[in-house]
C-alpha cells in the first residue's frame, strides 16, 4: 500500500510499495564521481621545433603544434622573447642581441587552451660556416686623447674590440664600410685586440693595437 495516498501500486494492484509515488521511492545515497585527474588546460604542452641557431642570427625560426600557440625564447642574457604559431605552425623572433658561438638560447611552447609549458628545448649556438672573416683595418693612429678607434671593414659586419682588463666592446661597420669604437678602461700603452665576424663566417685573426699618449 503506499504510505502516502493509501492505496495499492497502480501498476500492478498488489499491496507492495508504490513505485509510482516519488515519495516512497526509496533514496538511492549519493556517489560522488571520481575526478580522473584530468581537467581541459591542465595537460603540459609538447616542445616546439627550433632551427639550429649559428652565431651573428639576427632571426630564430622553427614550428609549433598548433596555430596560435605562444613560444618563450630566453636569451643567453636572459632576456625573453615571446611569439606565436601562425597558422602554417612556422614561428620566428627577431634578436635583439648579438649571439656567440657557444652559448644557449632556451625555447618553450604554451600550446593554445593548455596552461602548462612544455619542457624546455635548449640549443647551443654554433659557427656559421668554415669561411674565416677578414680582419679589420685601422686607418688612424689609436690615442688616447681622441676617445676612439677608427677603421674600416665589410658592412654590416660586426667588430670588436677586447681591451687589457677584458672587457669586449662592439660595434657594426655601416653601410659605407666605416666604423669606430670608443675607448673605454684603457689608456696610453695599453695594447687592444680587433677582430671582425662577417655574417655567415667565423672571426677573423686579430689585429693588435697599442694606444698612443
Amino acid at each position: 500500500m503506499c504510505k502516502f495516498l493509501n492505496s495499492c501500486c497502480c501498476r500492478c494492484f498488489c499491496f507492495c510499495r508504490c513505485l509510482c509515488c516519488c515519495r516512497c521511492r526509496p533514496r538511492r545515497p549519493h556517489r560522488r564521481r571520481r575526478h580522473s585527474g584530468r581537467s581541459w588546460g591542465q595537460s603540459k604542452s609538447v616542445p616546439p621545433k627550433v632551427d639550429p641557431i649559428r652565431a651573428m642570427d639576427r632571426v630564430i625560426t622553427g614550428s609549433g603544434a598548433y596555430p596560435g600557440s605562444k613560444i618563450f625564447v630566453t636569451l643567453p642574457n636572459g632576456f625573453v622573447v615571446a611569439a606565436y604559431v601562425s597558422i602554417t605552425t612556422f614561428w620566428y623572433i627577431d634578436v635583439p642581441v648579438i649571439l656567440m658561438r657557444g652559448q644557449t638560447v632556451t625555447v618553450t611552447q604554451l600550446e593554445l587552451g593548455k596552461q602548462i609549458e612544455s619542457d624546455p628545448v635548449r640549443m647551443t649556438v654554433s659557427m656559421q660556416s668554415n669561411e674565416i672573416s677578414q680582419p679589420p683595418v685601422v686607418t688612424q693612429p689609436v690615442r688616447a686623447s681622441e676617445g676612439r678607434i677608427y677603421g674600416t671593414g665589410v658592412p654590416d659586419s660586426l667588430v670588436t674590440a677586447k681591451y687589457p682588463q677584458g672587457n669586449l666592446f662592439g660595434t657594426w661597420v655601416e653601410s659605407d664600410g666605416n666604423w669606430h669604437v670608443l675607448i673605454r678602461s684603457a689608456g696610453a700603452g695599453d695594447r687592444v685586440e680587433i677582430w671582425q665576424m662577417e655574417e655567415g663566417k667565423n672571426q677573423s685573426e686579430s689585429v693588435f693595437i697599442t694606444i698612443q699618449p
